[in-house]
């Protein structure tokens, strides 16, 4: 008997544990190592992929369909598979995690926000911290109530530095140094900077005040 029309097959294809992340904001997975080459298909921050072999500084990978081609420079190992992975190991390194992962939250300035999205395309303010904090070699929660847990907690705004966290009600933002608030906020639709007095002020009136003040890397030099 013939296959009714409307109906589709979908194969399902077993693929290899991911061995690196993507850490650049956005990356074009490319047909051939070959640059000029046609795309696949875009990935972005977070993004988990199986490198299989180098071609000077690109990377091949591993896809449903084949192999694809993103920049060497736009991975990292994971650290769950650099030891034990010879592969991922020769073609990057043992370097594992990005010491100022700060650097890399705001490589997402004016990506958009979206409630729920955790992607350059759109992200939501958990996102932000979730995907720069992994690329740091922190694994955090996806919800910013959980990432109230983070690390350990600081008891005064003037204490601030560089990576620190700064939470309220339902929302969370990432310190650039003592003065700065980086955030995917929906006051701006976007990723933006700005101060933190002006960003307390204004969040005190639809989501209350500060709720923690959060290091989640108390050892780490930024």
């Amino acid at each position: 008997m013939g296959i009714r029309a409307g109906f589709q097959i979908i194969v399902l294809v077993h693929l290899p544990a991911p061995n690196a992340r993507v850490i650049a904001p956005m990356s074009d997975v490319t047909s051939q190592a070959d640059i000029k080459s046609a795309g696949y298909f875009p990935l972005s921050l977070g993004a988990l992929v199986t490198i299989k072999a180098l071609q000077d500084d690109r990377a091949e990978i591993i896809t449903s369909s084949g192999s694809g081609f993103l920049p060497r420079q736009h991975l990292l190992p994971l650290a769950s598979r650099a030891a034990d992975d010879k592969v991922v190991g020769h073609v990057l390194g043992d370097v594992t995690r990005v010491d100022d992962w700060v650097a890399i939250a705001e490589k997402l300035v004016a990506s958009p926000y979206k409630w729920g999205g955790r992607c350059a395309w759109g992200l939501d303010c958990s996102a932000l911290v979730q995907l720069a904090l992994a690329a740091g070699g922190i694994d955090a929660p996806r919800d910013s109530g959980l990432q109230h847990h983070i690390g350990s907690g600081i008891h005064d705004l003037l204490q601030l530095q560089r990576g620190d966290l700064v939470f309220w009600l339902g929302h969370v933002g990432i310190m650039q140094d003592g003065k700065n608030l980086l955030h995917a906020n929906a006051y701006h639709m976007a990723v933006a900077s700005e101060p933190l007095g002006d960003a307390i002020a204004r969040i005190a009136i639809t989501a209350g005040p500060v709720t923690a003040l959060r290091r989640p890397m108390p050892d780490r030099v930024r």
